[in-house]
């Protein structure tokens, strides 16, 4: 299984560079591709990755490398199942966008409004209050989760107003809202909070149903399912044998799901389709550019894997 990394393409890439600094040219084959990132786990003592080749029409490759757990020798495949870490922050502004488009929600409604219950301390909340795009965006003003909530790990699941209630203190806005970015796990959370308060589903239920099935993002999911256990790789220490125990993340929608490389397959392709499986968003320009604040787009993390053709399912 992967170690930690900082970016999606981060293997991809790093294989490229070496296999071209080794033979003056970058793969151009998949043999050549796979053997470039086969000696980039070797040299970096990662077991295993799962890699996707994506066209806007179609998959074009994905495979299992490596190995998703060395002690028992089980190799990594394609449907091998990753922490998918940040990218997962992703489905929570898509369905706030859906949301919006349905006339459900609008993005400039308060946080307030919609989840009174939900504890933040925002100075200027009475001329500038915390509104959900804020949360999708990264502009709330609050710190980053802080170590008590990264800490919680709670099997049972928590619900994510448990999880919410846990820990507060990160959600103090330092800034007007809107006006600065800064990257807050917590914003997603929030934000999922308004989306359960809307649709009346837990958060979870509502992205299965409403983007998982129409991607056809078959296997993935946001919790430690026996189907989960079955098929989920392992994390290792940087030893590549020494394995960590599995982090039930409390705030789900900020990094909990596990998935394939041919759901991230699928979930590029809704990117690069415009929206094709199932529903088309009509606002997805708001995915592709800042506005006039240059504030971070959506979630982030929706811009970054947008139009990526070489995808490493990175384990965060």
């Amino acid at each position: 299984m992967l170690r930690f990394a900082s970016a999606a393409s981060l293997a991809i890439l790093f294989a490229g560079s070496t296999f071209a600094a080794e033979t003056g040219s970058t793969p151009k084959y998949i043999p050549e591709l796979r053997a470039a990132i086969e000696e980039v786990l070797q040299e970096t003592k990662t077991p295993g990755a799962a890699i996707a080749i994506v066209s806007t029409n179609e998959i074009e490759w994905t495979a299992g490398i490596g190995k998703a757990d060395v002690a028992a020798n089980k190799p990594a495949t394609d449907e091998t199942l990753f922490r998918i870490g940040s990218i997962s922050k992703g489905f929570a502004a898509l369905a706030a966008l859906r949301l919006n488009e349905q006339g459900e929600l609008n993005l400039n409604d308060t946080v307030r409004h919609w989840v009174p219950d939900v504890a933040f301390t925002n100075p200027w909340e009475a001329t500038d209050p915390v509104r959900l795009v804020h949360l999708m965006e990264h502009t709330t003003g609050f710190d980053d989760i802080h170590m008590r909530e990264y800490a919680l790990n709670d099997p049972t699941p928590m619900s994510l107003n448990g999880a919410l209630a846990y820990g507060a203190s990160s959600r103090v806005s330092r800034w007007p809202p809107g006006t600065r970015m800064a990257y807050c796990n917590s914003g997603p959370a929030v934000l999922a909070a308004v989306i359960e308060k809307v649709s009346g589903e837990r958060f979870e239920d509502y992205v299965q149903e409403h983007f998982f099935k129409p991607m056809h993002m078959d296997t993935a999911s946001y919790f430690y399912t026996p189907e989960v256990q079955q098929h989920i790789t392992k994390l290792y220490h940087n030893d590549g044998v020494t394995p960590y125990p599995y982090w039930h993340i409390a705030l789900r929608p900020a990094g909990a799901i596990n998935a394939s490389a041919k759901d991230m397959a699928n979930y590029v392709r809704f990117y690069l389709q415009r929206g094709k499986h199932g529903w088309r968003p009509d606002s997805s320009s708001r995915i592709d550019r800042p506005d006039g604040n240059a504030r971070n787009i959506a979630s982030g993390e929706a811009r970054a894997i947008r139009g990526i053709r070489f995808v490493q399912l990175c384990n965060l």
